[in-house]
């Protein structure tokens, strides 16, 4: 019962990651538009394009936001294994799951005041300076992918505890 919820949530975990995974990289080519006019316009006609620089912070946040589930999925942030890597296979279950006890609930953290912030900047009506675009969007943005990367690391953390106690669960 336990494995088929995890393999549940791994499921859908997967799916949205790579959903906004796409999205990401969508943007990027906007991005290198973006900086690639804005670039020729200053240095051949003298004419920078007005807001290139904010636009292309803006549209890096939905990369980088919307890329962390993925690279978690397929475990592509970087780690630093010297000390686990000598450790025993159980050893390195209880590691994982108590690395999760802490770090799960920093995600659920960041996501949660993600989207404070995301209300608190839609209600002041901030914008950007030159090109007055809103600024709760790319907010929320941070707020989805943290929310995508905690769903990740929640069936990541499922995985260990399956491992600490075995397939059938703490009952062993």
């Amino acid at each position: 019962m336990f494995s088929k919820l995890i393999e549940y949530l791994e499921k859908c975990s997967w799916l949205q990651g790579r959903a906004l995974n796409l999205i990401g990289v969508c943007v990027i080519p906007l991005i290198a538009i973006d900086v690639t006019a804005d670039v020729i316009g200053r240095y051949f006609f003298n004419h920078p394009i007005p807001g290139a620089l904010d636009m292309a912070e803006l549209l890096l946040v939905v990369v980088v936001c919307f890329a962390l589930p993925y690279t978690a999925s397929v475990r592509g942030h970087m780690t630093v294994d010297v000390v686990t890597s000598s450790l025993s296979a159980r050893m390195q279950s209880i590691s994982s799951v108590l690395v999760g006890l802490i770090g799960l609930p920093v995600l659920w953290l960041l996501a949660y005041y993600g989207i404070w912030e995301g209300i608190n900047t839609y209600r002041s009506g901030l914008e950007t300076a030159i090109l007055h675009v809103p600024i709760y969007p790319f907010k929320f943005v941070v707020a989805i992918g943290f929310l995508a990367l905690s769903l990740e690391l929640t069936c990541q953390w499922l995985r260990s505890i399956e491992q600490l106690f075995g397939a059938k669960g703490p009952s062993n």
